[in-house]
């Protein structure tokens, strides 16, 4: 199999560890590349895995060095933070070598079972359309097939040539490279497919991190926004529609000077807090997990929103202290 694993991480912990381990095990026959700010440790995946130490790169410019380090016809991106599920790149590979009219592919990224509690919850937020959107088909092993526009890098596999041919990602971006590379690769004529066969198992964020990375999304939103590269027009409407709702939800000091105000307030909260409570039903199976899922699923659904009011104020301009997106 002429394919090569490409797996960014900021050092060599027990999650990438096991992602190598998996690798490995699964993908025999592939070749595995490292990218790591930190060498401490490299020893530990030395004998499974070929290990590039970078420094403090983005992961975009990480997962470029990766692709420029191997001569493999076929490119598997998978995160640190996550692994493989059995037959995962001999599906994609196989996939790639029989239909050439696509040059990528990738499927769903779904929680693993031994998730602590904080985490769970979130992978249950992750699953709703007030969270993943329209894009809530990545979190299900059964969805159907089909052809798409974007994928995550997670899990994302992509042939070389092609990758090569649209400059790989963007190595300036702090986030949403992923998502830019895609806009630019299926803008130059090139094809993505979503196949359910292609898995991978992705760790959810506990809580507080979860908040940090979709105020983050929102914040890296506007200046896609404002000059005309967002991915996809339906996100930069629900971003837009998100950040009208949070800048309404900010508005409640006028609610104490108006009744009227305050009555339309209280309704639209009222509104919301149902609707958050009904879909929080519909995702749990586990009483224990509900408060959990319902503050998972209000952070997921309004942090993005705050995330683009902020950066369109001028603030929280630079998050690279508090967020990194290869952990």
């Amino acid at each position: 199999m002429n394919a090569a694993i490409i797996i960014p991480s900021i050092r060599v912990d027990p999650l990438l560890e096991r992602c190598v381990s998996e690798c490995h095990r699964l993908c025999a026959d592939a070749e595995i590349v490292v990218l790591v700010d930190e060498g401490d440790g490299q020893e530990r995946i030395s004998s499974m895995a070929e290990v590039i130490v970078t420094g403090p790169l983005t992961i975009g410019a990480k997962r470029n060095l990766g692709a420029v380090s191997t001569s493999a016809e076929f490119l598997a991106f998978i995160d640190s933070d996550a692994y493989p599920d059995d037959g995962w790149l001999q599906s994609a590979v196989k996939f790639l070598e029989n239909d050439l009219r696509f040059a990528a592919v990738g499927g769903p990224n779904i929680s693993p079972l031994d998730e602590p509690s904080s985490e769970r919850c979130v992978g249950l937020a992750h699953n709703s359309a007030l969270v993943a959107g329209w894009w809530k088909y990545r979190r299900d092993r059964h969805a159907r097939a089909r052809e798409v526009g974007a994928l995550p890098s997670c899990n994302l596999i992509v042939r070389a040539a092609d990758y090569a041919a649209v400059d790989g990602m963007h190595e300036e971006l702090f986030t949403a490279e992923d998502t830019d590379f895609c806009r630019r690769f299926t803008a130059s004529g090139r094809r993505i497919w979503f196949s359910p066969d292609v898995l991978v198992f992705h760790k959810n964020r506990n809580m507080r991190a979860f908040a940090v990375q979709r105020f983050t999304f929102g914040v890296a939103m506007v200046p896609l926004m404002q000059n005309g590269t967002a991915p996809d027009v339906r996100y930069t409407t629900a971003s837009g529609v998100l950040a009208l709702f949070v800048t309404f939800l900010m508005s409640w000091p006028l609610a104490l000077v108006s009744r009227r105000w305050r009555r339309m307030w209280a309704i639209t909260v009222l509104g919301y807090a149902g609707l958050i409570g009904v879909e929080t039903l519909r995702q749990v199976d586990d009483a224990a997990d509900a408060p959990g899922t319902l503050l998972a699923l209000v952070i997921g659904n309004l942090a993005p929103g705050f995330g683009v009011v902020a950066r369109a104020l001028g603030l929280a301009r630079d998050l690279r202290g508090i967020y990194r997106n290869d952990r």
